[in-house]
């Protein structure tokens, strides 16, 4: 069986894609998506102005792998760098025709067998959209509540007329939270990525056969049916899903949540309220990323049959933006070799206080370690980098699926020695291994988007001795990272 897994640049985010032809159907080839980027040209449009977006890059490799039906389609969790893209895919590369009949772009409105996703509460999911309105209003009379402790239950002509002022400053102050949504990156992450998330489902809905039984949130105490008879995925995290609605309302929390440490009591009136939201939402926002990063979906994919050596069976580890609590948590979870991995997604972009832990490291054991980043965050971490060179037994190949080349935000690489492998932007920055599970043989095949006459097209470049990779096209050749 022909087993291939690919890590693709979509700019900042995640997106990987695993095809094989199951020896029980051969007459088609199966696929698995793991995350999209993001949505539309957000994640890429640093690199130059017309960069194809990341649902483009997928459907343009799905095209040349000739996959004409998603068999499982996966979104770790709800950040908008990895759900966002699956959005974008869906809604313009599928469900419509196209010019050149290519299999995959058709009217098939059923084009995705199973959907594993955050847990979706689509009665929150549609606050922040037009029309979610009435869901809108019901949640502001919480806010509202707090100004009725100030009213007497005795209500005189001059009480009435305090109310209809307060209701005027409780609209003014909706509208002030509103606009601080747009404007705080955390806030506006959150509230994004929840948004992508209520949306995602509802088109996910549109292309499965049956959505009761076809979408998915699985967790350790809903562990969802084995897709397929040659290929085993074990489900590792998360323990248990939490709705995307806990994740939205703690964005509006600021009274008895967020208050300062060195101030426990009640806003006194609106104005309070309104400070006390400006200078503690944004720490809420950051907390509820992090409990989101930490529902990751994260899953162990290998073909069940390997007739090569043991320490080169194919075992792949996604981990979405599992962060440092999610490992504290799984490592003692489970026996030895449960972890271990061929290849290792590192979580979270390279981030080293909410990534990866060396304890982590050393029960995977990866012999390459794919990091999924773009020039947005100052990442990957030297700390991370350098985990991954000294918390394994034998030496593991790195690969980041872009060059961190940004001046004002540049991870430990920029003017490290012997610096990057990739001398300009356009260099090789998708990676695919092909698995021949017959023969146990591993080969790699490197991939890029270049510009061409017209359009962007997919290329690919095979590494002929990837073990030692002379040429160093694709792994990295740093031995150690200062700041780290």
């Amino acid at each position: 069986m022909e087993f291939d897994v690919a890590f693709l640049d979509i700019g900042h985010g995640d997106c990987s894609v695993i095809t094989f032809v199951d020896p029980a159907d051969s007459e088609r080839r199966r696929c698995i998506v793991i995350d999209g980027g993001e949505e539309g040209t957000k994640g890429v449009s640093h690199l130059q102005a017309d960069a194809p977006a990341a649902a483009w890059r997928l459907a343009a490799y799905l095209k040349e792998r000739e996959v004409c039906y998603i068999d499982l389609l996966i979104g770790t969790h709800i950040d908008s760098d990895h759900i966002g893209g699956l959005l974008t895919f869906l809604q313009e590369y599928t469900a419509k025709a196209d010019d050149d009949a290519s299999p995959f772009w058709n009217d098939r409105r059923v084009c995705i067998g199973q959907y594993w996703g955050p847990l979706s509460d689509s009665c929150w999911g549609r606050i922040d959209q037009e029309q979610g309105e009435d869901e809108r209003k019901r949640y502001h009379e919480l806010m509202q509540l707090l100004v009725k402790l100030k009213v007497k239950k005795k209500q005189t002509s001059q009480d009435q007329h305090e109310i209809t002022r307060l209701e005027g400053e409780i609209a003014r102050l909706r509208d002030a939270v509103n606009r601080l949504m747009s404007v705080h990156s955390s806030r506006a992450f959150v509230a994004q990525s929840v948004r992508q998330n209520s949306a995602l489902d509802a088109l996910v809905r549109q292309h499965v056969a049956n959505p009761e039984r076809d979408i998915l949130a699985p967790d350790l105490l809903h562990l969802p049916p084995a897709p397929f008879p040659s290929v085993r995925i074990d489900l590792l995290w998360p323990d248990v899903q939490i709705p995307d609605s806990m994740i939205k309302a703690a964005l509006f929390r600021p009274v008895d949540n967020a208050a300062p440490a060195t101030d426990n009591r009640r806003p006194q009136n609106l104005a309070e309220l309104l400070e006390r939201v400006l200078d503690n939402q944004e720490a809420l926002a950051r907390t509820e990323d992090r409990k989101a990063n930490n529902r990751s979906i994260v899953i162990s994919v290998r073909p069940t049959e390997w007739n090569g050596s043991e320490d080169t069976w194919p075992a792949v580890l996604l981990t979405g933006d599992a962060e440092s609590e999610s490992w504290q948590r799984m490592v003692p979870r489970y026996d030895d070799g449960e972890l271990a991995a061929y290849i290792l997604k590192v979580p979270h972009h390279g981030s080293a206080q909410n990534g990866i832990t060396p304890e982590a490291l050393r029960a995977i054991r990866p012999r390459f370690a794919i990091v999924s980043v773009g020039p947005i965050h100052s990442l990957p971490e030297a700390l991370t980098l350098n985990r991954l060179r000294s918390e394994t037994e034998t030496p593991l190949d790195i690969f980041c699926t872009e060059r961190n080349h940004n001046p004002a935000k540049h991870g430990p690489c920029l003017h490290a020695l012997p610096g990057c492998v990739r001398g300009r932007w356009e260099d090789y920055r998708g990676v695919v291994f092909g698995f021949d599970t017959a023969e146990g043989s591993v080969s790699v095949v490197a991939l890029r988007f270049v510009k061409g006459a017209a359009d962007y097209e997919l290329e690919f470049h095979w590494v002929r001795d990837h073990e030692s990779d002379p040429q160093r096209v694709l792994w990295c050749r740093q031995g150690q990272w200062n700041g780290g």
